[in-house]
């Protein structure tokens, strides 16, 4: 927690706070944090304004949200991004998650240029080297949505489960 840029400190709104509770605020004081008062859809055992007096929080710092439901996710995604682009929150480009396909993506183009340039220094034609290159930009597209493939979209959406 103490190199991190951002803590979001979770609350569940529907359980009383507690001395755990106000340790960890007291830890989080110094550092750049939101508090996510989670399960909006429930009974309420606190308001934000009471969690705000009680931990010492700027109320700005306070969002509520249904992690089940979703319910004030958008606003979370456009505070952190505000953070960001405000200069509040330090844009680091040597850190960021991926998920299992584009991890896969990305080590298949880095492998792809590999051997391109391999080829390259082999004295390959340039036809070889263009089909290389070509295979390393039609996989960049796949990470970046631009080249949307039958296989991918059938990869996408198996993860989704569509009722009627």
């Amino acid at each position: 927690m103490e190199e991190a840029d951002l803590a979001l400190f979770i609350l569940d709104l529907s359980e009383p706070l507690g001395a755990e509770d106000q340790a960890i605020a007291t830890r989080l004081r110094e550092r750049r944090a939101l508090l996510l008062l989670n399960k909006v859809d429930l009974r309420r055992s606190f308001s934000a304004g009471e969690a705000a007096q009680a931990l010492g929080v700027d109320p700005e710092d306070i969002l509520e949200i249904s992690a089940e439901f979703g319910q004030g996710l958008e606003d979370l995604k456009a505070r952190l991004v505000g953070l960001v682009w405000d200069g509040k929150l330090e844009r680091r480009d040597d850190v960021f998650l991926l998920n299992i396909r584009e991890k896969d993506l990305l080590q298949r183009a880095r492998d792809s240029l590999q051997e391109t340039l391999g080829d390259a220094k082999g004295e390959a034609s340039l036809d070889l080297l263009a089909a290389g290159l070509e295979e390393v930009l039609q996989i960049l597209g796949e990470l970046t949505g631009e080249n949307l493939t039958e296989d991918l979209l059938e990869r996408i959406f198996s993860d989704f489960c569509v009722g009627k």
